[in-house]
């Protein structure tokens, strides 16, 4: 008797985990304007008169991308017992209307979407919906959880916090992927000429306040307090050398969640880490499995451990070919977490500045120039190889004229750097009344055979209005993107300044344009660094 009862419940085990046979189909979707967009789906199929309820998961393209983007992840999830559909966005890809950039319009997209769907499919269960992305796909995703509510999950892949954080980082115009997403926008969509007014406004300084708004309604942020009401639960995936996206901005966003979330900073480039996932037969990667064991805990109720902690985990930047991953129970983590403080002095006749506790000289001058020893490399290439070819600059062969560099004393111990680098109290004095700042952060070695610091992150800031020439002016607290990295013992944290940087659109980029870094009785600027166990 025991052993038959045993046995009918491993055959029913087995049978709960076989794979669901599944039917894919394309789909013209009417959505609330009479908009019709592109899409496909992968859906269970089941006996005619079964009352099984399935969850609805719905994935969004990414920008540029065809509403077959994500075939291997919706066709897997309809195995495992899931509706599942991708669309494309309005504008893209054969989808009608004009792309709308992540606003308004997508957002109510997305509400028409989850009601189509579960008129067309009756199994599809109206209490278990999520929605999911990457890059363009995330920022609606987003959204659109926040403005309806039967979203009950969302997967958001190297999305975004701000529209104007992204494309305005502390008012440096991202002149690189500014481009990037106009060409390729160019080539698959319909895009409004609203955008390309926007993006010429942050380029010039023109109409800032319109501007702002047309970037707020497209920005998930605004839906934070509608996100934490209801606790949707979050997972959230971004790549520390991402340039459009940037690391720190989602670092951020997580730590305002209320709800369920889980993060991962990953090394690459913008959506590196996650595209693995979209090749057949190849998405078994720990950014998807954590997907899939997402949705299955948060709309089937399977105990998996994945809203436990650790809830956070980032790839170290510095380990070339070895990916090693560090793991934390939340963000700030509870325990062994760190904020070591230097203040910059002047470099007094030396080649570096220093970094201590209190220092002073100065003051220092440096000007712009096109030809900067201390840059992010290759602006498209050197990101991606970033990880097993990291980029370096020659510190002590620096044009004082142009750059300045501080260092540390050497490190008495091996120390893991993690999380956002901060720099505040920056006073300079400028030629012109518009100017730009760029702050990099190195690992400097000065070795026998080696005086090259490998970059470990950066920041920018331009400076466009409410500054006249020759006055002192305090530069707002800089933001450092997220960054987690080894400096091994005997080596210095450097901090480096300079007025370009070939990723951003320079307020001014005339040659005889200059500023001053002033000390105080303390010291300059105060450069704060997370760190972590190891």
């Amino acid at each position: 008797m025991i052993r038959a009862q045993l046995l009918a419940a491993l055959m029913a085990v087995s049978v709960a985990q076989e794979p669901y046979p599944v039917k894919f189909d394309f789909h013209r979707i009417k959505s609330w304007d009479g908009t019709e967009l592109n899409g496909n789906s992968y859906v269970p199929i089941v006996e005619a008169n079964s009352t099984k309820k399935f969850p609805l998961v719905i994935f969004i393209n990414s920008w540029g991308s065809p509403s077959i983007e994500y075939v291997a992840p919706v066709n897997r999830f309809a195995k495992k017992g899931y509706v599942g559909l991708e669309y494309a966005a309005r504008g893209f890809y054969g989808s009608g209307g004009e792309a709308g950039v992540a606003g308004p319009d997508d957002i109510k997209d997305v509400t028409a979407i989850i009601t189509w769907a579960l008129q067309k499919w009756p199994m599809a269960d109206p209490e278990q919906v999520a929605l999911g992305g990457i890059s363009y796909g995330a920022g609606i995703s987003l959204e659109g959880a926040g403005a309806d509510s039967r979203v009950k999950a969302v997967l958001a892949l190297s999305g975004w916090k701000s529209l104007i954080d992204a494309l305005w980082w502390q008012q440096a115009p991202s002149l690189v992927w500014s481009d990037i997403l106009v060409i390729l926008g160019n080539s698959t969509a319909n895009l409004p000429p609203q955008l390309f007014q926007m993006l010429n406004n942050l380029m010039t300084y023109q109409n800032v306040n319109a501007t702002i708004e047309y970037g707020h309604l497209r920005s998930p942020d605004r839906f934070l307090t509608q996100l934490n009401s209801r606790k949707v639960p979050i997972l959230i995936s971004n790549n520390q050398e991402d340039n459009l996206f940037h690391s720190n901005f989602q670092l951020d966003f997580w730590e305002q969640l209320q709800g369920p979330k889980r993060l991962f900073l990953n090394q690459g480039t913008h959506a590196e880490a996650e595209l693995k996932g979209l090749i057949p037969g190849e998405d078994d990667t720990y950014i998807w499995d954590a997907c899939d064991d997402w949705l299955d805990h948060f709309l089937k109720g399977v105990q998996n451990n994945i809203e436990k902690p650790p809830l956070v985990r980032i790839t170290l930047g510095n380990k070339e070919v070895e990916m090693v991953h560090e793991t934390f129970d939340t963000w700030p983590p509870s325990t062994g977490y760190n904020v070591m403080q230097y203040r910059a002095g002047g470099r007094g006749g030396s080649k570096f500045g220093t970094l201590g506790a209190s220092t002073t000289a100065g003051p220092d001058t440096i000007s712009f120039t096109n030809n900067t020893k201390m840059s992010c490399g290759e602006p498209v290439i050197a990101p991606v190889f970033k990880p097993v070819v990291p980029i370096r600059a020659k510190l002590n062969e620096l044009d004082p004229n142009h750059e300045i560099a501080f260092l540390t004393e050497k490190f008495e111990k091996d120390t893991r750097v993690c999380g956002n680098i901060h720099l505040k109290d920056l006073v300079v004095s400028a030629t012109a009344d518009r100017f730009q700042v760029y702050g990099y952060i190195y690992s400097y070695h000065n070795g026998l055979l080696a005086h090259s610091g490998t970059l470990v992150t950066h920041t920018p800031t331009g400076i466009w209005a409410g500054y006249k020439a020759g006055e002192d002016y305090t530069v707002p607290e800089l933001e450092f993107r997220s960054a987690c990295v080894d400096i091994k013992k005997g080596h210095q944290l450097a901090l480096g300044l300079n007025m370009k940087n070939a990723l951003y659109k320079s307020a001014n980029e005339n040659a005889g344009v200059s500023m001053t870094i002033k000390y105080g009785p303390n010291g300059g600027p105060l450069l704060s660094v997370p760190t972590v166990q190891s």
